[in-house]
């Protein structure tokens, strides 16, 4: 208890030396700045990861089952891949690569089969069209467009443009027209590559005799991290020749992301740990310039334990209260950096964050309470054993020495 209360004395008294409060709040500022800091990267970091998931590994499928002739019985292959225990839902598609052309202007995409009817109910292309209006196509040779390709192309919502492909029976490029009927804007890099159509209309472009064929089948998993596995189990299952999942596309960048947040989280745990070892030259300081109070405290009869616990609880003092602060900090941070980069954006009259570049165009956070605590128990575990050396030497002054110059 006496440990306790001179130790917290000690660290907010104003009768300390200049030098030791300089010091001191030094220390504090710098452990604020750690944890503030550490809990801005991994929220934003959490919210790059989360948006991987949730939005472009939903808007791509996470198993791609393709044949090499039209499948006119993708209905039985579509309920027997259902029936497997890792798969939440599964539809056809077809896909035609080509280039679409307005003027001078080209851009190569792959033109993709797009049926309301037949899409999972979590389906972010799903909800942000049902939020246009659009329950489907209504006629043969209409288009939807990624926000990216229109505006690349400087196309709107009902003007027409080429689309240019080769059929199976044609070798050289056709040109179609095709109404935009559509454009869809996602905030990712999907929005550079994306093009919608019906089935019919792609069936006829490929010069299919059954304009209800398809080229393969889309499954999307409930664990999105057995892609590999339901891949090679389903291939076989449903005799088709070729299989692929979204490892393929977007596993290099979900890597990259989760090695970025690991060296990001090193570099700022390395500032936390410089931080607290702070408090190691601010103790020692303290140490001396209440080496006096000691003394008189050891002749008094206090034991060398309660000294050892006077400066362990200043230090735990000094630690807690830079915690405290981080975690407001770094909590204000992290919800108020995502609107204090749109005004940057704004001011500057450009976007920061493009899709041609990151995988989204928005800055994500997103704050947990366990990392946060995570944070904490790290950065007071290292404040406690930063004050364990400039402790000890407290409780080993020779109380004679000191008062003999007294």
């Amino acid at each position: 208890m006496l440990s306790r209360f001179i130790g917290l004395r000690y660290s907010f008294s104003r009768q300390q030396s200049h030098l030791v409060a300089f010091i001191s709040r030094i220390s504090t500022l710098g452990m604020v700045l750690a944890v503030s800091l550490l809990i801005l990267v991994t929220s934003v970091m959490n919210g790059f990861d989360q948006a991987l998931k949730e939005k472009i590994i939903n808007i791509v499928p996470h198993v791609t089952l393709v044949s090499d002739e039209p499948l006119s019985n993708w209905q039985t292959l579509v309920e027997s891949a259902k029936t497997h225990p890792e798969v939440e839902a599964a539809s056809p598609f077809s896909f035609f690569q080509g280039m679409l052309v307005q003027g001078d202007k080209i851009k190569p995409l792959f033109l993709t089969s797009f049926d309301p009817d037949e899409q999972p109910e979590n389906s972010l292309l799903l909800q942000k069209l049902k939020v246009m209006g659009f329950e489907g196509f209504t006629h043969a040779n209409e288009i939807i467009l990624g926000e990216a390709v229109a505006s690349h192309l400087g196309v709107n919502p009902g003007e027409s443009i080429q689309f240019m492909g080769a059929n199976q029976s044609i070798s050289a490029p056709v040109p179609i027209e095709m109404k935009v009927v559509g454009i869809i804007r996602t905030g990712t890099q999907m929005d550079h590559k994306l093009g919608l159509t019906d089935r019919q209309t792609l069936a006829k472009l490929q010069g299919f005799q059954d304009l209800q064929a398809v080229n393969g089948i889309r499954l999307y998993l409930k664990d999105i991290f057995k892609s590999q596995e339901v891949a090679i189990d389903q291939r076989f299952a449903l005799g088709l020749p070729y299989a692929s999942d979204w490892t393929s596309s977007l596993g290099n960048l979900y890597q990259a992301v989760q090695m970025s947040r690991k060296l990001i989280v090193l570099l700022v745990f390395i500032i936390i740990a410089v931080a607290a070892f702070n408090l190691v030259s601010t103790l020692i300081l303290a140490v001396n310039d209440k080496a006096s109070d000691v003394a008189i405290l050891r002749t008094l009869g206090c034991t060398r334990r309660q000294i050892l616990g006077i400066f362990i609880f200043q230090g735990a003092a000094i630690g807690v209260m830079g915690v405290l602060f981080g975690i407001v900090f770094g909590v204000l941070l992290s919800f108020g950096l995502p609107k204090l980069v749109n005004w940057g954006e704004q001011i500057l009259g450009s976007q920061l964050l493009k899709t041609e570049i990151y995988p989204i165009d928005y800055l994500p956070t997103d704050i947990r309470i366990e990392d946060i605590a995570v944070i904490s128990l790290m950065a007071l575990g290292l404040c406690l054993v930063a004050t364990i050396i400039p402790a000890v030497r407290a409780a080993k002054l020779s109380p004679a020495r000191i008062l003999r110059y007294e």
